[in-house]
């Protein structure tokens, strides 16, 4: 598959392969992976990305990840563009209070992308790339702050619920 994208494999210690190739083709070689391997494939090679004029060193292994993880990661481009231009809203579902059902108790706050076009992004999309490209606790937290500073635009009355992912650190 590299072949097909004029790269060629340089042999590197215990038995692994060094693939050099510039950031900007990330994309399309995360899609010609994910089409070429199977998903078992995907998950049980490791790879590791380092900067270009950078060989990895034996403190690397650490940070030595499932392919699977980098694939994602590299098709994931569109969501770190969402959360570092701030392209995150939060919709607000009021709660009412269950005796008096015309008295807002408070609001859970509902995360949606905005695409670059102005439509909108479904959470689910957002948080299983996220999940998948192990960004979540970065989603996480653009969420939170989104919640926040949206309903402080709003100047909502009551409280405040936002969703948290189960996984992410308090």
């Amino acid at each position: 598959m590299f072949r097909a994208f004029g790269i060629n494999a340089e042999p590197t210690v215990a038995d692994g392969a060094l693939f050099r190739f510039d950031v900007s083709r990330c994309q399309a070689i995360g899609e010609a992976l994910e089409a070429e391997l199977s998903q078992i494939e995907r998950d049980d090679t490791r790879a590791l990305l380092c900067p270009t004029g950078v060989a990895p060193t034996p403190d690397d292994l650490a940070r030595v990840e499932p392919l699977a993880r980098l694939v994602v990661r590299a098709r994931s481009g569109w969501l770190l563009a969402v959360i570092a231009e701030h392209r995150l809203t939060s919709h607000f579902q009021p709660i009412v209070h269950a005796d008096d059902p015309s008295g807002i108790y408070g609001y859970e706050a509902l995360l949606r992308g905005v695409a670059a076009e102005g439509g909108f992004i479904p959470p689910s999309a957002m948080f299983n790339t996220a999940r998948g490209a192990g960004l979540l606790f970065l989603l996480d937290l653009a969420a939170r702050r989104s919640a926040i500073a949206n309903a402080n635009a709003h100047q909502l009355q009551g409280a405040l619920f936002v969703n948290w992912a189960p996984a992410t650190p308090r």
